[in-house]
């Protein structure tokens, strides 16, 4: 979770990017990046629809995971 909410507040804050443009599959490469945690892209998405209703944001805009 820390990583979505670390890459949405990113994109709004000081990429002056839309968070709707971040991907799960870059939440799952921070979390890996960051902390060595791999992540699921189920779980990622999780994560990344968590971090963009927290800060405000829609998720209809997200793809579908496969199971």
């Amino acid at each position: 979770m820390s990583a979505a909410t670390h890459l949405v507040v990113e994109a709004q804050v000081r990429l002056n990017v839309e968070p709707e443009q971040v991907t799960y599959e870059q939440v799952a490469a921070l979390a890996f990046g960051l902390y060595r945690y791999r992540v699921e892209e189920r779980e990622a998405a999780d994560h990344l629809a968590a971090a963009l209703i927290v800060h405000g944001h829609g998720i209809g805009h997200l793809p579908a995971v496969p199971d």
